[in-house]
């Protein structure tokens, strides 16, 4: 049997925390929801974007992720292919990716900049099969974001 040392198990415990950290996501970032039937029903070779507005029924748009050419699909390309940017002004967007051997999905956050109608570039995301971008309105005008960055809320 192996015995370890309480520094063997710190160590193993800090390699572990390190390789999290090192990753593009967290345990924390790992959602609690399964995906819909609709995403899992999905072919090879598509994504879904939902857009949520008001609290109504959302809109979903299908698009094929075209493997054989040299540009991937990203975040961006379904943001323009499903008019998402042609109905939101401002928008809080969430990528929902399928964790392998899990129903659990992998919750990535990105960050949209209204002024150029653009994904960050380091969040333009490559999509993969079966990935679910979610848009929801934002709502929040900018009087409301001054206030929030010095009182530490959002209005």
């Amino acid at each position: 049997m192996w015995k370890l040392t309480l520094l063997g198990r710190v160590s193993i415990l800090g390699i572990v925390l390190i390789g999290l950290s090192a990753g593009c996501s967290t345990l924390d970032s790992i959602g609690k929801k399964n995906f819909p039937a609709e995403t899992t029903a999905m072919g090879q070779d598509v994504y879904l974007v939902e857009m949520h507005k008001n609290g109504k029924q959302p809109i979903q748009y299908t698009g094929r992720i075209n493997a054989s050419s040299p540009n991937p699909t990203t975040v961006q390309t379904a943001l323009e292919e499903s008019g998402a940017i042609n109905k939101y002004r401002s928008m809080q967007i969430t990528v929902y990716r399928k964790v392998a051997g899990s129903a659990q999905s992998l919750k990535m956050p990105v960050t949209f900049d209204n002024g150029t109608n653009a994904v960050s570039v380091e969040q333009d995301y490559a999509l993969h099969p079966s990935d679910r971008v979610v848009v929801k309105h934002n709502s929040s005008n900018p009087f409301g974001k001054v206030l929030g960055a010095f009182s530490g809320s959002s209005f």
